[in-house]
């Protein structure tokens, strides 16, 4: 279970914490089924920022595959980067 507020230290997003690491994966994703959810809920276009750490070849591909699988052919993703 996560804790709220500021009882999270910074070794929960620490990149050697295995244990957080997987927590936040798995908290990013439940977001990301939220966000996909959201956007299907009626035929409004719409907008939605998945704010989250996609910098890895990996999540970038979790997320379209995600997207695609949630979002039936009705959602589109695009990266922006600086």
């Amino acid at each position: 279970m996560l804790e709220k507020g500021p009882a999270q230290t910074a070794n929960f997003f620490a990149a050697d914490n295995g244990n957080s690491m997987q927590k936040r994966e798995e908290l990013a994703m439940a977001v990301l089924d939220d966000l996909i959810c959201w956007a299907k809920e009626d035929d409004k276009p719409c907008v939605a920022v998945f704010d989250a750490t996609n910098t890895t070849k990996e999540r970038r591909n979790a997320v379209v595959e995600r997207v695609k699988e949630g979002g039936k052919g009705r959602l589109m993703v695009i990266f922006i980067e600086r």
